[in-house]
C-alpha cells in the first residue's frame, strides 16, 4: 500500500475499533485490571505473586499519561491493534505476497477474535505484542537487525513474547542455510531472551515477586495447557479454536500448501514457539501471536475471490468476532457469520487449487540495511552473551532450590524460613521470631514449627480488640545463631516492620554473630544464595545441618551457678539486652521466651538472664518475659526427638503457651499499624 493508503486505512481502523471499545461492556469475570493499575501507581508491588506483575512497560507507560485509567488502557488497545493490522500488511507485502492480499489481511488482523477480545478487557499487554510480532518479523526479514534489537529489548518488558519472532527468524534462516544472518539472528535472540531474564531475575531478587505455583511455571507439570484442559473438554477446548479463529483454521493450510519455499520454511521455523506458548499460555490466546504467519496463508488463498466477495467474507468474518470477542450481544449469534464466512473459505481454496500459479515468495534474500557486525565482534559479543545466561542460569537454580526446601526444612530466598516477603503489611500486626535451632525448628517440615503453628492460632483466636486484623509471623531463626547473632538479624531485616520481636533462645554458643552474615550476597541486597553453601557441603540453609548444643550449658562442666549473668554469662545476658533495647528503639514489644530447659546449667543461665531482665525492664509494659523451661520435658521422646528439639506436637505444646502472652504484647501497642 502507498503511505496515503496506508494512512487512510489507519484512521479507518481506529475509527472503527474506538467505537468498538466504547460500546463493549465491562468484563463481568475478574481481570487483571488490579494489578495493572497497582503497577502503573506504584511502580514496583513488593511481594507480588502475580505473573502479571513481571510485566511492566504498558502499566508503567499509560500510568504516566493524564485520563482515566479505563480511557487510557482502551486507547491503547485501540492504536496498537490498529497498527498491528498495518505491520500485518506490511510484513505480507515482504512476504511476496501481492498488494492485494496484503490489504485484505490487514482486515482481517484488524477484527481477529483475540484483538476483540482486547478491547472488551484491554487491561493486558497483549495488543503491543500483536504488534511486535508482525513489526519485528518485517525488519528482521529486510535486515534492520539494530531496530529489532531495541524494540525486542523493550518489548521483552511488557512480555516475554517480544523475544519469539527473534527465535523464529533465527531458526528460520537456518533452514534456509543462511548460516551467518543465522547466527546474527542467535545474537540478536538471546540477547533480547536475556533481557527479559535479567528483568524476572531483578524483580524477585530486589522486590520479591514470585510466580506464586503459576501454572504457566510448571514446566515439568504440563504448564498452563494442563491446567486449561483440566477444566475444559475437548470438545470445548475445539470449540474455543474454531470460535477464535474461525475461516483461518480452513485457509491457512490450504495457503501453506500453495505458498512459496521460503514463507512455508517460515510456518515450519514458528512451529517450536507456537507450541513453547501454547504450553505455558491460555492456548487459543498463546496462538493469536503467531497471526503474522498465519493471516498471511489465508489472505494468499482469499486473494482469488472478487473485490465483493472479499468484503463479505471480511464483513461476515468481523461480526462473528465482533460477538466472540468483544462481546457485543446485541449483534446476531455468531454461529452464522461464522458459517458464511467458512463457506466462503471453502470457495476460495477451490479456486486457489485451480490456479495453480499463484505461488508466492520472497523476492530475493536481502542481507541487511545496517552496517552487519563483523564475525570477531560477534564471536565477542555472544560469548559475553553465554557467560551472562550461564549465571542467569545459576541464579535461576538456586532461587528453584529454595523454592523446593522452603516449604520443607530450608530456608527462602530472602534467608528465613516459610514465605519470602520484603514488604510491612499494609494493616495489620507482625511478629519476628529470633533464635537458633530450637527457633528455627531443626528436624521439622515449616508447617510443624511452632512459629507457623502460632500465627494460624493467634489469627484464630478471639481478638476483640482488633476484629478481622491479620497476624504474620516470620520465623528469623537460623540454625547455629547465637544471641551475639540477634541484633544483626533485627537490622537486616529492619524492613519487615515487625511489631512484637519473640526471643526463643535457643542452645547455641551465645557467641555467634550470626550466620548469614557469612554471605557477601546477603549482606548487600538481602539475598541469600543456596547452591554455593551446598555445593561446599554445608546444608544448614536446607535444614540438614546437625546443630551443636552451646558447650557451657553441658552439666560436665561443673558448679551450675557459675552460668549467671555477673560471671560466665556476662556477655551472653549483655546480648540479650542490646536485642531487646534495639527493639524498643524501633518501637516494637519485646517478649523474651526462656524455651524448655537443657540442664542444670542452663535453668541457671536463664534464672539469671530472667532476673536481669526485670531489673532493667521490670517497669515497661512493652518489655515482658515467658518462661517455657518446664513446659516441656526433654527426654520425652514425643515431644522432643533428640532431647534437644521438638517434634510437631512439642512445637505445637510452645505455640499455645505463647499465644496469650503475644496477644497481649500486640493489644499493648494499640491500634494496628497503617501504610
Amino acid at each position: 500500500m502507498t503511505a496515503k493508503r496506508t494512512a487512510v486505512t489507519f484512521v479507518a481502523l481506529v475509527a472503527l475499533l474506538g467505537a468498538v471499545a466504547a460500546v463493549a461492556p465491562a468484563p463481568w469475570y475478574q481481570t487483571d485490571r488490579d494489578v495493572y493499575e497497582a503497577t502503573a501507581r506504584q511502580g514496583f508491588i513488593t511481594d507480588c505473586s502475580d505473573i502479571h506483575c513481571f510485566r511492566v512497560l504498558v502499566p508503567w507507560t499509560l500510568g504516566r499519561l493524564p485520563g482515566s485509567s479505563l480511557f487510557k488502557w482502551k486507547a491503547y488497545a485501540v492504536l496498537a491493534t490498529a497498527s498491528a493490522a498495518i505491520a500485518l500488511g506490511r510484513v505480507s507485502t515482504i512476504l511476496g505476497l501481492t498488494s492485494r492480499a496484503a490489504i485484505i489481511g490487514t482486515w482481517i488482523a484488524a477484527f481477529g477474535a483475540v484483538p476483540m477480545l482486547t478491547l472488551f478487557d484491554p487491561f493486558t499487554a497483549d495488543p503491543l505484542m500483536f504488534l511486535l510480532g508482525p513489526l519485528l518479523t518485517a525488519d528482521l526479514v529486510i535486515g534492520g537487525r539494530g531496530r529489532v534489537a531495541i524494540a525486542g529489548a523493550v518489548g521483552v518488558l511488557a512480555k516475554e513474547f517480544a523475544a519469539a519472532p527473534l527465535w523464529i527468524f533465527t531458526l528460520w534462516a537456518a533452514l534456509r542455510r543462511r548460516w551467518d544472518a543465522s547466527l546474527r539472528g542467535l545474537t540478536v535472540a538471546l540477547g533480547v531472551t536475556l533481557v527479559w531474564v535479567a528483568l524476572q531475575l531483578t524483580l524477585m531478587l530486589r522486590f520479591n515477586y514470585s510466580y506464586a505455583g503459576s501454572a504457566s511455571s510448571d514446566v515439568f507439570g504440563g504448564g498452563y495447557l494442563a491446567r486449561w484442559l483440566s477444566f475444559v473438554t475437548p470438545r470445548t477446548a475445539a470449540s474455543v479454536m474454531v470460535s477464535e479463529f474461525g475461516a483461518l483454521l480452513l485457509l491457512a493450510p490450504a495457503g501453506l500448501v500453495r505458498c512459496g519455499k521460503d514463507v512455508r520454511m517460515l510456518a515450519v521455523a514458528a512451529l517450536p514457539a507456537a507450541a513453547a506458548f501454547a504450553y505455558v499460555q491460555q492456548p487459543d490466546r498463546a496462538l493469536w501471536n503467531f497471526h503474522f504467519i498465519v493471516i498471511p496463508l489465508a489472505a494468499l488463498v482469499l486473494q482469488h475471490l472478487s473485490d465483493r466477495w472479499c468484503a463479505l467474507f471480511i464483513a461476515s468474518y468481523a461480526l462473528a468476532n465482533l460477538r466472540i470477542g468483544a462481546q457485543l450481544r446485541f449483534l446476531p449469534p455468531a454461529g452464522y457469520p461464522l458459517a458464511l464466512s467458512s463457506a466462503i473459505a471453502v470457495v476460495a481454496i477451490v479456486l486457489t487449487f485451480r490456479n495453480r500459479e499463484s505461488i508466492v515468495g520472497i523476492p530475493a534474500w536481502r542481507e541487511g540495511i545496517s552496517p552487519p557486525m563483523s564475525r570477531r565482534t560477534m564471536h565477542r559479543v555472544l560469548a559475553a552473551e553465554v557467560l551472562t545466561a550461564l549465571l542467569f542460569g545459576s541464579l535461576v537454580l538456586d532461587i528453584s532450590l529454595h523454592k523446593r526446601v522452603e516449604i520443607g526444612r530450608g530456608v527462602n530466598t530472602r534467608g528465613f524460613r516459610g514465605v519470602a516477603r520484603v514488604s510491612t503489611l499494609p494493616r495489620g500486626h507482625r511478629v519476628a521470631v529470633l533464635g537458633g535451632s530450637a527457633a528455627y525448628g531443626y528436624g521439622v517440615d515449616w508447617p510443624a514449627t511452632f512459629p507457623y503453628v502460632l500465627e494460624r492460632l493467634m489469627n484464630e483466636s478471639d481478638r476483640w480488640n482488633f476484629p478481622g486484623v491479620p497476624t504474620d509471623v516470620v520465623n528469623l531463626a537460623a540454625i547455629g545463631d547465637g544471641a551475639a547473632s540477634y541484633v544483626g538479624t533485627l537490622e537486616a531485616y529492619a524492613y519487615l516492620g515487625a511489631d512484637v520481636v519473640c526471643v526463643y533462645d535457643g542452645y547455641a554458643e551465645p557467641r555467634n554473630a550470626g550466620t548469614r552474615r557469612e554471605s557477601a550476597i546477603f549482606s548487600r541486597i538481602g539475598y541469600l544464595p543456596i547452591l554455593p553453601a551446598l555445593i561446599g557441603g554445608d546444608h544448614r540453609w536446607a535444614g540438614g545441618a546437625r546443630p551443636a548444643v552451646a558447650p557451657a550449658l553441658d552439666d560436665r562442666r561443673g558448679d551450675a551457678s557459675a552460668l549467671s549473668c555477673e560471671r560466665e554469662s556476662a556477655g551472653y545476658c549483655a546480648s540479650m539486652i542490646a536485642t531487646v533495647h534495639w527493639a524498643i528503639a524501633h518501637h516494637a514489644s519485646v517478649t523474651v521466651v526462656t524455651p524448655p530447659y537443657l540442664s542444670a546449667r542452663h535453668r541457671a543461665q536463664q534464672t539469671s538472664l530472667a532476673a536481669e531482665l526485670g531489673r532493667q525492664f521490670g517497669g515497661r509494659a512493652d518489655v515482658q518475659h515467658v518462661s517455657l523451661g518446664d513446659a516441656i520435658d526433654l527426654a520425652d521422646a514425643d515431644l522432643a526427638f533428640d532431647h534437644m528439639h521438638l517434634t510437631p506436637a512439642g512445637h505445637r505444646r510452645v505455640a499455645e503457651r505463647l499465644v496469650d502472652p503475644l496477644l497481649n504484647a500486640i493489644a499493648d501497642r494499640g491500634e494496628p499499624r497503617t501504610h
